[in-house]
C-alpha cells in the first residue's frame, strides 16, 4: 500500500500519519514530545524528536506502506543550530520561553514597534526567532559563532532526514526578520542586529522538495527506493491549508492548549496600520502570494488544565480519561442555568506555555459546585473566542463561516457551548489529524503526486457537522 506522509511535530506531541492520495489516515502513531527543563529555562531535544520520527516512520515500513513522500510541518520560532559537523548541538530554547524577554526589550528600545509591525505583520513580543539568536550570541557565544545556520524545527528534521536544508516561507514570518509583503529579509530589521540574514537557511515555499532520505536513514528504516522529503511549514498554517485553502469568507478556530483564530486573506485588502490598531497580526500562508490574519491566546486548554489541576490537586501529566469525563458530566447539569460565577485574567506572564499567572475566580458561593466553576471557565474562554471572531470579521468586512478544529474540537459538549456563546453555528471539520495532513498533501505536491496546490486539495472529503446555538 502506497501512502503520503505527514510529519506533525508539536509542542506536547509528535505524530507521523499516513495517508491515502484522497487524505482518508491509513496508519497514525504518536509519541510525546520531551522538554528539558534547566531551572526554569525550556529546551527542546532535537535529538530525540528526531529518533521518535525514525522510529515513527519504521512503524510504516513494518506494516508494508510505502511512503511515496513526506511533508514536515512543526511548531515555529524555535530554531536549532546547525555546524554541518557529526557532533551537533541539538537542543533549542522552546518557542514560549520568556529567557529573551531582555533580548526583545533592548531591541524595541532602538527601533519601534510600529516600524517593526508595517514591515513583519507582528507585534513586539519576546518568541520571535531573532531574539533567541540575540540570546544565543550574548550567552552562548561559542555555540553562535561556531553555527553555520540556525533552523526551525522543520527544517531541521527535514535536514536530518536529507542532509539537505531549506526554510519555508511560513517559518520565516515568525522569525521576526523577514518583510511580509516583499517576502525578503529585512534590511532594516537586521541592521539592528548581531548577525545578518545569512545565518537562515535560503527560502522556499512549502511543499518544495528539498531532497531524499538520505542512504543512512534508508538503512535504518529498512527501504531500498527513494522518498522525496519536503518543507510543510507553521501547524497552524498546515491545518488551515488542508481545511479552508480556496474557501472564501471562512475563518478557522483551532482549539488545543492554545487557541489560534485566522482567516486567509488577500495581502492587498489589509492595510497594516488598521490591523495593528486592532491587536491582529499577519502572516505568509502555505499558498503563495496569500496570507493570513489571526489572534491567538495562550489559555484556552491551559485554562481547562489549570482548573482541573486546583480541584484534583495533581499535574495534567496525571489526569486521567475518567477526570475530563467528570468534569464535563458535572458542567452540562449548568448549561441551561445563569451563572453568576466570573472568570478574570489580568495577565499571563508565566514562562511555560500551561501555566497561567493571576487567574481570579470571582462570585463565588459558598454552595458553588465544582461543576458549575468549570463551565464558567469555559464560558470565559468561548467569550474571547467571540471577540476574536467578531475582530477578523470587522477587519476583513465578511459575515464568515466558521469552521473549528483541534482536540477541544472533538469535544462536543464544549462546542455546543461555544456555539450558545457565540450566538451562531460552528462547523466541525472531521477531517482527521488536519495538520499531518497539510504537511502530507505539501510533501505530495513536492514530490510531484500533485500537480499544484489547489490540485492537492480538491479532491479532499471536508466534511462537516453543523452544531448549532
Amino acid at each position: 500500500m502506497e501512502a503520503i506522509v505527514g510529519i506533525d511535530i508539536g509542542t506536547s506531541n509528535i505524530k507521523v500519519i499516513a495517508f491515502s492520495r484522497e487524505g482518508t489516515p491509513i496508519y497514525s502513531s504518536i509519541r510525546r514530545n520531551t522538554v528539558i527543563n534547566n531551572n526554569k529555562f525550556y529546551d527542546f531535544d532535537g535529538q530525540y524528536i528526531y529518533n521518535k520520527i525514525l522510529e515513527m516512520l519504521r512503524e510504516l515500513v513494518e506494516r508494508k506502506i510505502k511512503i511515496v513522500s513526506i511533508g514536515v510541518s512543526s511548531l515555529a520560532e524555535t530554531v536549532f543550530p546547525i555546524s554541518f559537523k557529526k557532533e551537533e548541538y541539538t537542543r533549542a530554547i522552546a518557542w514560549y520561553d520568556t529567557r529573551t524577554e531582555e533580548q526583545k526589550v533592548n531591541f524595541f528600545r532602538n527601533f519601534d514597534e510600529i516600524d517593526f509591525f508595517r514591515i513583519t505583520g507582528l507585534k513586539s513580543k519576546f518568541l520571535y526567532t531573532i531574539h533567541k539568536l540575540q540570546w544565543y550570541y550574548k550567552y552562548m557565544p561559542d555555540l553562535f559563532f561556531h553555527t553555520k545556520k540556525w533552523a526551525p524545527v522543520n527544517s531541521y528534521i527535514a535536514y536530518r532526514l536529507t542532509g539537505n536544508l531549506r526554510l519555508d516561507y511560513t517559518m520565516a514570518g515568525r522569525t521576526g526578520g523577514l518583510n511580509i509583503k516583499k517576502q525578503k529579509w529585512s534590511k532594516k530589521i537586521f541592521k539592528h542586529l548581531a548577525f545578518s540574514p545569512a545565518v537562515f537557511p535560503e527560502l522556499v515555499h512549502s511543499g518544495t522538495n528539498i531532497g531524499f532520505i538520505n542512504k543512512k536513514n534508508r538503512g535504518i528504516l529498512g527501504i531500498d527506493y527513494n522518498v522525496p522529503v519536503s518543507l510543510g511549514g507553521h501547524d497552524h498554517i498546515c491545518g488551515s491549508y488542508a481545511a479552508i485553502a480556496y474557501q472564501k469568507n471562512v475563518i478557522l478556530d483551532s482549539m488545543g492548549t492554545a487557541e489560534n483564530i485566522l482567516t486567509i486573506i488577500e495581502p492587498s485588502q489589509i492595510h497594516l496600520e488598521t490591523i495593528y490598531k486592532r491587536g491582529i497580526c499577519m502572516g505568509p500562508h502555505i499558498i503563495p502570494n496569500k496570507a493570513y490574519i489571526y489572534k491567538a491566546f495562550n489559555y484556552s486548554g491551559a485554562l481547562i488544565n489549570n482548573v482541573m489541576r486546583l480541584f484534583l490537586n495533581k499535574q495534567e501529566k496525571d489526569f486521567k480519561e475518567e477526570d475530563f469525563i467528570n468534569f464535563f458530566n458535572e458542567a452540562k447539569i449548568f448549561t441551561n442555568k445563569e451563572i453568576p460565577i466570573k472568570f478574570y485574567i489580568a495577565r499571563n506572564e508565566a514562562n511555560h506555555f500551561n501555566e497561567l499567572n493571576d487567574i481570579n475566580i470571582l462570585n463565588i458561593a459558598s454552595n458553588s459546585q465544582r461543576g458549575e466553576i468549570f463551565l464558567a471557565a469555559l464560558h470565559y474562554i468561548f467569550k474571547k473566542s467571540k471577540e476574536i471572531i467578531e475582530l477578523l470579521e470587522q477587519t476583513t468586512g465578511n459575515n464568515s463561516k466558521i469552521v473549528v478544529i483541534g482536540r477541544n474540537a472533538k469535544n462536543k459538549f464544549m462546542v455546543h457551548e461555544k456555539a450558545k456563546i457565540l450566538n451562531r453555528p460552528l462547523f466541525i471539520n472531521k477531517i482527521g489529524e488536519i495538520v499531518a495532513l497539510g504537511a502530507a498533501l505539501l510533501g505530495g505536491i513536492g514530490a510531484g503526486v500533485f500537480v499544484n496546490y489547489e490540485n492537492a486539495v480538491k479532491n479532499i472529503n471536508r466534511e462537516e457537522e453543523e452544531i448549532n446555538p
